[in-house]
Order: C-alpha cells, then sequence, then structure tokens
C-alpha cells in the first residue's frame, strides 16, 4: 500500500475534502437563515420603536399616545373602517369589526320572522277557551277583554329574552376579544401596562353589559306587562298617550 492511503498527513487531507463539502453545501442554507434572522430583527426593532425616555412627562406622553392609538383603531374596527394590510392577514373571520356584530344582530330573532311562522301554532280551542273563560269578568258575551290576548301572548314574549340576552353575551365576548387582540398590537413595546390596561378595559366593557342587560329585560319586561286601559285619569297622570293624540288631532 502507498504512502497516498496512510498516515496521518493523508488522514488530514480527506478530513478537509470532507469539511469543505459539506461546507460547500450547508454554506448557502446558513447565510439565508442568518439573513432572515436578521431581518425578523431588524422588524421587530422597527417595530417596539425609539427607547423609553427618561423624563417622566415623555414617558406619559407616550403611555398616551397609545392610549389614544388604541382607543381609534378599536372605534374605526366597530365603524367597519378600512383595515391596513398586515392586520388582515391576521384575521382568521371573513367579516371583522362592525359588520360581524350586525351579522349577529341579523340572526337575532330570525326563526320568528319567517313568513311560515305562526305565534298560535300551538294553542288549541280548548286553551282559548279557558284563556276566555278565565277573563272574562263583566265583558259582554262574545267580545273578549284583552286581559285575554295579553295572557296568551305573554308566553311567547318570554321566548324572546332569552335569545336577546344570548345576543348581548356574544357581542360583549366578540367586543372582549377584539379589544385584546388591538391591545395586543398596539401595547406591543410594553406588555404589562397593556395587561393593566386590559383589565381596566375589560371592567369598563363588563359594567356597560350589566347597564345594556338592564336596558334590554326592561323593554321585554314592558311588553309583558303591558296594561290596556281607557281610563283618562290614568292615561294623563301615568303616560303621554293623550298629549299624542292630542297633538296627532291638531
Amino acid at each position: 500500500m502507498g504512502s497516498a492511503y496512510w498516515g496521518t498527513q493523508t488522514l488530514s487531507n480527506k478530513l478537509t475534502q470532507i469539511l469543505y463539502t459539506h461546507i460547500k453545501h450547508n454554506l448557502p442554507e446558513i447565510v439565508r437563515e442568518i439573513t432572515e434572522r436578521i431581518q425578523e430583527v431588524s422588524e421587530r426593532l422597527e417595530e417596539l420603536g425609539p427607547p423609553m425616555p427618561e423624563d417622566m412627562s415623555e414617558k406619559m406622553q407616550i403611555a398616551w399616545t397609545m392610549v389614544m392609538e388604541f382607543c381609534t383603531r378599536f372605534k374605526h374596527a366597530i365603524e367597519g373602517k378600512a383595515q391596513v394590510q398586515k392586520e388582515r392577514k391576521e384575521k382568521d373571520r371573513k367579516y371583522q369589526g362592525g359588520a360581524q356584530i350586525k351579522i349577529m344582530y341579523y340572526h337575532l330573532f330570525k326563526d320568528y320572522a319567517k313568513a311560515d311562522y305562526r305565534i298560535t301554532k300551538d294553542y288549541d280551542d280548548d286553551l282559548m277557551k279557558r284563556a276566555i273563560l278565565l277573563h272574562e269578568g263583566d265583558s259582554m258575551p262574545g267580545f273578549p277583554s284583552a286581559d285575554v290576548f295579553v295572557s296568551l301572548i305573554q308566553p311567547q314574549v318570554e321566548q324572546l329574552k332569552d335569545p336577546a340576552l344570548t345576543l348581548l353575551q356574544d357581542v360583549y365576548n366578540y367586543l372582549e376579544e377584539l379589544a385584546g387582540s388591538i391591545q395586543a398590537q398596539t401595547f406591543i413595546r410594553f406588555p404589562g401596562f397593556g395587561e393593566e390596561m386590559m383589565e381596566k378595559i375589560i371592567e369598563f366593557m363588563q359594567e356597560e353589559r350589566e347597564k345594556t342587560r338592564y336596558l334590554v329585560e326592561s323593554i321585554l319586561d314592558s311588553e309583558q306587562t303591558y296594561m290596556f286601559t281607557n281610563d283618562p285619569e290614568y292615561l294623563n297622570t301615568r303616560t303621554d298617550i293623550v298629549t299624542v293624540h292630542s297633538l296627532l288631532k291638531e
């Protein structure tokens, strides 16, 4: 066997050739990965912006700027104004913001609004007769009182409460999710500050949700407790019906 196939020098040459071969094949991939990492870090630094100033007034200015930016973006999202292209790519839903909320409202009471829906489909003659007998009172035979209609319609009106309150919760959940997404983007430089802001945002939204719940329940309750009367004293002192009719007649 010749000296070209054995010895330390030969082994060193062989290993050097193998090393060069691996470098040749893998170096472009290494360079590409380094370039991508540099670009990612540069974009991240650009998102973070300039460093936090040391002056307290300048810090407050930055904080207020981010808060106002959040409010503006949240308002624009609800109003359905155009989003930047980067935000569109990050979204999974086809419709966002106010459009998504409008779709939720569109489906509210959709089953009740169908042309073939009949509110008395579960009522039979016996049920109606019992309601007439129960609320007959001093009314003339053959002329049922308004209480009969109210007693029959109240269970149907009661069924409207659950879909309305469910819609309220669904809209709240979506607004909370939307606020969280915008908050994460707006306060990306200061996540701790963003979390504290999100707590305040949720607290405020919960307060508004409960106020809205009270209004929804009050509207539905007013429909259920509606009282028909022609008593002039009640109409004059407790309602503005007479006043409105008088103005219309004039």
